[in-house]
């Protein structure tokens, strides 16, 4: 887990880590989308279910340079989701 906090965690787009509610995997080769559905509600009608993806890695970029800094900027009460993942990108 890396630290001794026992916080959970999961890991996303591995088909052979498919075990657990909401867990998923894409295979591009395939173009099929794995998921595994948390069955929150039983009368929810699996066939009606929609997914939503992203290919929006950047939603906000301020860029500056030593001699015309990005200064005085200000964000308050806004909410930013859904972007996909970038931590793996080289």
């Amino acid at each position: 887990r890396g630290d001794n906090s026992g916080d959970e965690f999961y890991v996303e787009n591995v088909f052979e880590e498919l075990d657990y509610a909401d867990e998923w995997f894409y295979n591009k080769t395939e173009k099929m989308l794995y998921y595994i559905n948390n069955y929150t509600d039983a009368n929810s009608d699996l066939s009606n279910l929609q997914f939503e993806a992203t290919r929006l890695k950047v939603m906000m970029n301020s860029t500056g340079s030593m001699s015309k800094p990005v200064k005085n900027i200000v964000i308050d009460g806004v909410t930013m989701q859904d972007t996909a993942y970038t931590y793996l990108d080289p």
